[in-house]
């Protein structure tokens, strides 16, 4: 699956810059994938290179790891 997924670049939690206005349990909750299972949708939103993209592919790839399909 995450072969399938296509992502433009392999990213990780660890490598992730948490800045002091980011919740970084809330944000490390995600990769439970809960609000997929509650069908809701996760939407960034903030300054270009806060790492939206960052967040996505890992959340993304979390969810390969768990058998699910991503877009």
């Amino acid at each position: 699956m995450i072969d399938r997924a296509h992502f433009p670049k392999t990213k990780t939690m660890e490598s992730f810059d948490f800045q002091p206005n980011i919740n970084r349990q809330e944000i490390l909750g995600f990769k439970d994938l809960a609000f997929m299972k509650n069908q809701e949708n996760l939407v960034f939103i903030c300054s270009p290179g806060v790492g939206k993209t960052h967040l996505a592919i890992n959340i993304e790839l979390a969810a390969c790891q768990q058998g699910q399909r991503t877009i």
